[in-house]
């Protein structure tokens, strides 16, 4: 089959049109990367990303004073065990050497004579 001019005007014709749209649509097409250029896609602007670096920080400045108020809340439970363990400790001991005073007069009201405190006589 002979190509005619008629033919080939045809043949161009309709390629022309089909080119032309794949030459536009190669030219406003891009990589898909962020720097590349979209006319339609101004992309995030740049305070949004401050604003979300920001938001970052602070969630971050959050939870370590949430931990740190968690730990000092620890420390202070310890410290008051430990005030109280010898608060109980100091009692005890004052309480017991009451008690032992408290013995010994009754020994000597009662006359029990056996007094350990007493040196022993020696036997002649």
């Amino acid at each position: 089959m002979k190509l005619t001019k008629h033919n080939r005007k045809r043949s161009i014709s309709v390629f022309a049109p089909v080119f032309l749209a794949g030459l536009a649509l190669f030219a406003t097409t891009g990589c898909g990367g962020s720097s590349s250029w979209n006319p339609f896609d101004r992309g995030e602007p740049e305070w949004k990303s401050s604003h979300r670096v920001l938001e970052t920080r602070v969630d971050g400045l959050k939870g370590q004073i949430e931990q740190d108020k968690a730990q000092s809340e620890r420390a202070d439970f310890w410290r008051i065990v430990a005030i109280a363990l010898i608060a109980v400790a100091f009692f005890a001991l004052v309480g017991g050497t009451a008690l032992g005073s408290r013995a010994r007069r009754d020994s000597h009201l009662f006359g029990d004579d056996d007094d350990l405190t007493q040196p022993l006589a020696e036997e002649s």
